[in-house]
């Protein structure tokens, strides 16, 4: 996600079309002019400038009140792009307070809402926001997505369709309607070694020794096995939608990894990713590489994903992505198809890989009965060297034999 802006160009559109037919009106501290420049800021995707141009045309006292609506709802639309997710909201609030009827602002604070796992106000605001615009394709889209977290696939299903009828024409909504019907066909194909077995990462959890991996990575294995252990790992749990998968294994663990509870990850963040990558070529244990976030959300503007410029291999799914504390922040899954990419673009992509955001890993981790173990804020951010070590300690080689 973030980062996930479901609607950017149709809600530009909307804020470009209401300054034309409703008129803006210029104070002395020309609230106007600053207006017009925030929303070129957010059309050239400069969300911090945009903030500081809404908030001085906020500030002038030149703006009559659905001028104002819109401001807070672009300097929202800004804050979301940051992951400032507190502040889109109060932003959010405030347009709404002005100006009740503003869809898109239901719309869009719905998606900040799910981004934090707040299911329950997801629906309600995306709701609201279907009812004042029920032509509104995006508003369907969008509430998919926490409909299908909250397990309501049917339902989840349906808006895609109307979303569909809306724009017969949207590859992004067919695209997302095909991986609810049939989720495990749009999974990632695990690269096999020599010998039929198939290998990838996963990261314990929990004290009771539960991992997290990719459900690509152990689906269809008859024995899933980590080095060192006499027995097999069994499944606890899987989702087709995400790609992930809950393993438990024959013994519990002193080491976990511990996820953030404060500010969710920002785009150009550094990120650090630990696993198994092409293991039997590379070295034995467990290899890291750099990068950063580079989006905040996935192909179609799916808030499920992470983009991220680590690079990765196969062996590296369902490994760990740390941010600067070491903490998980996603949960690598694979990379974009390079030769699909070149042949239709005439470019071959560079470090374009993914991860499950670690809100959804969070959340699928709750919903089988496992907390994730929380992680106060760093005082000052560690080294790559010094996550990997600390990583080290829970990150696993899994053997899959199909």
């Amino acid at each position: 996600m973030k980062r996930h802006l479901a609607v950017w160009g149709a809600c530009l559109l909307l804020v470009l079309a209401l300054i034309g037919c409703q008129g803006v009106r210029g104070g002395s501290g020309d609230g106007l002019g600053d207006f017009k420049q925030g929303v070129s800021a957010l059309a050239s995707q400069d969300p911090d400038r945009a903030i500081d141009l809404f908030s001085s045309a906020l500030a002038s006292g030149g703006l009559d009140s659905q001028a104002k609506a819109l401001a807070h709802y672009n300097r929202a639309i800004a804050h979301s792009h940051l992951s400032q997710l507190d502040k889109a909201l109060a932003d959010f609030n405030q347009a709404l307070q002005l100006d009740p009827n503003l869809a898109a602002a239901y719309n869009n604070r719905g998606m900040v809402h799910y981004r934090l796992s707040q299911f329950d106000k997801a629906v309600s605001d995306l709701d609201t926001a279907i009812r004042l615009g029920p032509n509104s394709s995006a508003a369907y889209y969008n509430r998919s997505f926490p409909l299908a977290a909250q397990g309501h696939a049917m339902r989840a299903i349906g808006d895609l369709e109307q979303a569909l009828k809306l724009s017969p024409g949207n590859d992004v909504y067919r695209n997302r309607l095909n991986s609810l019907l049939k989720p495990e066909q749009g999974l990632p194909k695990a690269t096999p070694r020599s010998g039929g077995k198939l290998t990838g990462s996963g990261f314990v959890v929990s004290p009771q020794g539960h991992v997290l991996t990719n459900l690509h990575v152990v689906k269809d294995a008859k024995d899933i096995r980590v080095p060192g252990l006499s027995e097999p790992l069994s499944v606890r749990a899987i989702d087709a939608l995400t790609d992930l998968a809950l393993l438990q294994m024959p013994k519990e663990s002193d080491k976990m990894a511990s996820f953030p509870t404060g500010k969710p990850p920002r785009a150009g963040d550094q990120v650090v990713v630990v696993g198994f990558p092409l293991h039997g070529l590379l070295a034995p244990g467990p290899s890291v590489s750099t990068g950063n976030i580079s989006a905040l959300a996935g192909p179609g503007n799916n808030p499920n994903l992470l983009q991220i410029t680590c690079p990765v291999q196969p062996g590296n799914s369902g490994g760990p992505l740390l941010d600067e504390a070491g903490r998980v922040v996603g949960v690598v899954v694979g990379k974009l198809d390079a030769a699909k990419v070149a042949k239709a673009f005439g470019e071959t992509p560079q470090n374009v890989n993914f991860a499950i955001s670690g809100a959804v890993a969070q959340e699928f981790l709750r919903s089988h009965g496992v907390e994730p173990r929380p992680a106060p804020a760093a005082a000052a951010p560690l080294s790559a060297a010094d996550i990997a070590e600390k990583a080290a300690g829970y990150v696993v080689l899994l053997e899959c034999t199909n």
